[in-house]
């Protein structure tokens, strides 16, 4: 193999991973963002006022945290996880309703938001039946669909050889 063909081939290589890799992380003020429009707010409500959701409650999604979804919705989404994984009651709770909303359901987010606190970590023989279970498994299957639609979209914007 020639020195030219071989710098191609390395070339191509690179080209197939960064199309394939993970999205760049959430900067640090971002991570900010997030965090506090989970932990320094309590969920804002509104009624939808056109389409087929009018006069249902909605949950409010601060603009920030909008902001970094629309930026890069997998690592939001990731950041949220990890909230609804290991954070206080009340944050995973709002973090997963979060997800629920930024991923396209703001009615079901507003209900999610409503989660009993007490029934999120529950002890003993209750332990399986935790709120929190629920919360990480709807709040990691929104971070697989965003991963999803992420590597597709790489996928198209790949150049065909």
């Amino acid at each position: 193999m020639s020195r030219a063909l071989g710098a191609s081939a390395a070339f191509i290589v690179v080209l197939q991973m960064s199309s394939t890799t993970a999205a760049e992380p959430l900067s640090a003020a971002q991570q900010v963002q997030v965090r506090r429009a989970v932990y320094d707010n309590g969920p804002k409500f509104s009624v939808h006022d056109a389409g087929g959701g009018l006069g249902k409650r909605v949950l409010v999604v601060p603009q920030e945290l909008r902001d970094c979804h629309q930026a890069n919705s997998v690592e939001t989404l990731r950041l949220l996880v990890d909230v609804v994984r290991g954070g206080a009651p009340k944050d995973a709770v709002l973090a997963a309703a979060y997800a629920d909303a930024l991923s396209g359901d703001a009615v079901v987010a507003a209900l999610a938001a409503g989660f009993p606190l007490e029934y999120v970590d529950r002890t003993g023989a209750d332990a399986e039946r935790s709120g929190r279970t629920n919360l990480l498994k709807r709040s990691v299957e929104h971070l697989e669909t965003a991963e999803k639609r992420a590597k597709e979209a790489r996928a198209k914007k790949m150049p065909n050889p």
